[in-house]
C-alpha cells in the first residue's frame, strides 16, 4: 500500500470545525457563547462583597479564595476573618483590593433608606 492509500478521512470533529470556520456568523456566535461562559465562571471575581486581597497587621489574606476553601470543607476561616464584616474590617486594614462590583448577589443591605413608608 502506498502512503496515499493509507490516508484517512478527516474525523467528524475536524469536518465540523472546518464547516464552522467557513461561516462567519457561526464563528461570531461561538465567540459570544464563549465570552458569556467565561463571564459566568468569573462572576464571583467580578461581583463579590469580599475583597480580593486584604492586609491586616502585616498579614495578607485572600478572602474570596478562602471562602471557596471553606465551602469545599478543606479550610477554615482565619481567626482575623472569622465572622468579619469586610466593609468595617477594610477601614482598619493596611491594604485592600475590592472587586469592580463590591456587592454580592447573596448579600442583604438594609442599612440604607431604600424602603419607602406606606402610602395612601
Amino acid at each position: 500500500m502506498s502512503a496515499t492509500e493509507e490516508r484517512r478521512s478527516p474525523s467528524y470533529a475536524a469536518r465540523t470545525w472546518a464547516e464552522l470556520r467557513r461561516n462567519p456568523r457561526a464563528v461570531w456566535g461561538l465567540r459570544i457563547v464563549v465570552l458569556f461562559a467565561v463571564l459566568a465562571l468569573l462572576a464571583d471575581f467580578i461581583a463579590n462583597d469580599k475583597p480580593y486581597y486584604i492586609e491586616i497587621d502585616g498579614t495578607a489574606y485572600a478572602p474570596i479564595l478562602i471562602s471557596y476553601g471553606v465551602g469545599l470543607g478543606i479550610r477554615n476561616w482565619p481567626e482575623a476573618l472569622l465572622n468579619a464584616d469586610f466593609e468595617e474590617l477594610s477601614r482598619e486594614a493596611d491594604r485592600v483590593y475590592w472587586p469592580p462590583i463590591p456587592y454580592s448577589s447573596t448579600g442583604v443591605d438594609i442599612r440604607g433608606e431604600i424602603f419607602l413608608p406606606p402610602s395612601g
